[in-house]
């Protein structure tokens, strides 16, 4: 027997709420291939047995569970942590960061209760689940292949080219208080954001946003290098930062140096704004995001002095067996045992002609 979906959990998160893991059902979902070397990611659709909702991606960190078959599609699943941002005006996207598989698709094999397609702004149906989460009856009718909704309007526009406006976030982990109480306060004064309380997810970036607001952790810091070609020479450094979707590679040259290389220190938490998005240079950065940011004239950093829970670190481990289907020169996350560790030589390299260091190790 299946378990019981949350009923009323999409409407209410949707709708700013907070909820205390909602148990919802992967009615479909679909896979959107990323260029370059980043991440592909999973767009999902959604239902707590009520409503169901297309605007929905799996985060990156979760892509195993999709390749490796433990979810799949009629998979009953409760989510422990999400993020829910605005984007082109009242669209939500939801993104799912952890969640337990409560049982697989296979198993369940048909779509539970009788959901309707969910609109932001419809009238509350009155048989919706308050935040406690009352269960929803099971439906035993087959299973039918929705596929969310074209997905040039959907989700995959936060991550795309799609300009997004007026956008905001809400973020639910465990048991944490409501997200009410986590509300973030922008410091008075504080250049294009007086009195805002929205923060933006980095994984919601795009070089077509104008007006946005992320609060992250610097996980890494750089030294201060020398740079020198055909049209100058100067200074730079540069930071990592991260949130509960992802991370960001920062760069800031010359004079950002002088005005934020002593405030920005490893592991304190940050706002950030107005900094200049472009597509990453992946021969200078091993972050996982298409694109980077570069510290302006305009660009805002406030320590946040929030007790907020945030990510110090973020790993996304490929098994060794998956080894093959990485491409070259990807930056990858393993884990294991070092069975053998052979002395450290050199190679002239093919490509550069150069001699490079060399080591051998045997992972198991």
């Amino acid at each position: 027997m299946a378990p019981d979906l949350t009923s009323g959990a999409i409407e209410a998160i949707v709708g700013g709420n907070s909820f205390d893991r909602p148990v919802l059902q992967i009615i479909s979902s679909k896979k959107i291939t990323a260029a370059g070397s980043s991440a592909d990611r999973y767009r999902l659709l959604l239902s707590d047995g009520l409503h169901s909702y297309s605007h929905a991606m799996l985060a990156t960190q979760l892509n195993n569970l999709m390749e490796s078959g433990e979810m799949d599609n009629l998979a009953v699943v409760q989510v422990d942590k999400y993020l829910c941002n605005t984007i082109q005006g009242d669209r939500r996207v939801l993104i799912l960061l952890d969640l337990n598989v409560l049982a697989k698709g296979s198993d369940v094999g048909v779509r539970l209760g009788n959901p309707q397609q969910f609109k932001p702004g419809e009238v509350r149906n009155e048989n919706a689940a308050q935040p406690n989460g009352q269960p929803v009856a099971q439906a035993q009718s087959p299973a039918k292949k929705d596929q969310p909704s074209n997905t040039s309007n959907g989700p995959t526009s936060a991550y795309n080219s799609r300009p997004p406006q007026n956008t905001g976030s809400n973020f639910r982990q465990g048991n944490n208080p409501p997200a009410s109480n986590y509300s973030i306060k922008a410091a008075p004064g504080t250049p294009g954001t007086p009195g805002s309380t929205r923060v933006h997810s980095i994984a919601s970036l795009t070089p077509y946003q104008n007006r946005w607001r992320i609060r992250a952790r610097v996980t890494q810091k750089s030294g201060i290098r020398t740079w020198s070609n055909s049209r100058g020479e100067g200074r730079l450094f540069s930071v990592n930062f991260l949130d509960e979707s992802g991370e960001i590679r920062a760069t800031g040259f010359n004079e950002a140096i002088d005005k934020y290389y002593d405030m920005l220190e490893v592991n304190k938490v940050y706002f950030v704004s107005r900094g200049t998005l472009k597509t990453a240079n992946k021969q200078y950065s091993n972050v996982n995001n298409d694109y980077e940011m570069t510290f302006n004239n305009d660009t805002t950093v406030e320590l946040c002095t929030d007790d907020v829970d945030l990510p110090t670190v973020k790993f996304e481990f490929v098994k060794i067996n998956e080894l093959e289907s990485k491409a070259p020169g990807n930056n990858i996350d393993l884990i294991g045992v070092i069975r053998s560790c052979g002395e450290v030589g050199t190679v002239i390299s093919k490509a550069s002609q150069k001699e490079i260091t060399k080591r051998e190790v045997q992972f198991v």
